[in-house]
């Protein structure tokens, strides 16, 4: 009886009428939407890079599964069944989802990125933003949306409901790592540098022929982490991401990491303009 009543309310407002949207796409096309259990979009056990991996879980932060469907019997031009996965999550503040929004607007938003920069899924994966929802939809590589049209569908209709933030509705996935944001004409988004990253960092005191090097987590009681990247000594307009004492978050050219601040210092005004 709880556990309905919950469910009830998970489904309620836009989120109950996407499901009625889609649910009517895909029976149009011979498709249902079954619910499963099991890890989303959002579960522990994805793997990858330490760059997907920290992209997904800022993305992912404070929020709760709504649910989680299989689409099935969605048929291709060739006559063959997919399937393919549908998740909701809710953020549980207006303040977190807007947070995780800036995030991938900052780390995405001058455009494609690796697996090793700024992606979030290895294969196709829609991240779509509406409000505190986070839609997501994922199928595998071998999947080609235009000759799958109940999926196609489907992917049209969530791609739709995003709101956007900062001009972009969500992260998207594509084949091999790569990722870019999503505009909602449904075309791959950039965003300019100013309204990108809330702070930008210049590195100093580096001599000349040293580098700066990025590291894949703060030290811990005087234990450096390996190395994932490095910064020249005139590199400039760094993007930084968090700052945590005298360590800060810094996206390099091949890698996102911790850096000293001893050798960095803000150049937010100098970069924006």
């Amino acid at each position: 009886m709880i556990a309905a009543a919950l469910a009830s309310l998970a489904l309620a407002g836009p989120l109950e009428d996407g499901l009625k949207a889609i649910d009517s796409a895909l029976a149009a096309q011979g498709g249902k939407r079954v619910e499963v259990e099991g890890d989303d979009f959002c579960g522990p056990a994805v793997q990858g890079p330490p760059a997907l991996l920290a992209n997904r879980t800022d993305l992912c932060r404070d929020t709760a599964r709504a649910g989680l469907w299989s689409l099935q019997d969605l048929v291709a031009s060739g006559g063959e069944k997919v399937n393919a996965r549908l998740g909701v999550r809710r953020y549980v503040s207006s303040e977190a989802a807007e947070r995780a929004h800036r995030t991938m607007v900052s780390r995405m938003g001058a455009g494609r990125v690796s697996l090793h920069t700024g992606a979030t899924a290895w294969c196709y994966a829609d991240a779509i933003w509406a409000g505190e929802l986070l839609w997501t939809l994922e199928f595998g590589c071998h999947i080609s949306v235009p000759h799958v049209p109940a999926l196609g569908a489907v992917q049209k209709l969530i791609r739709s409901s995003g709101e956007p933030y900062k001009g972009a509705v969500g992260a998207i996935g594509s084949h091999s790592g790569w990722g870019w944001l999503l505009g909602p004409d449904g075309e791959p988004f950039t965003v300019p540098l100013g309204d990108r990253w809330w702070t930008l960092g210049k590195v100093v005191g580096v001599e000349s022929g040293d580098v700066l090097w990025i590291r894949d987590k703060a030290p811990e009681d005087g234990n450096l982490g390996d190395k994932v990247s490095s910064l020249n000594p005139n590199t400039q307009c760094v993007p930084v991401l968090a700052k945590e004492g005298s360590w800060w978050q810094v996206v390099g050219p091949s890698g996102v990491g911790w850096a000293s601040a001893r050798y960095l210092r803000d150049a937010t005004s100098e970069c924006s303009e």
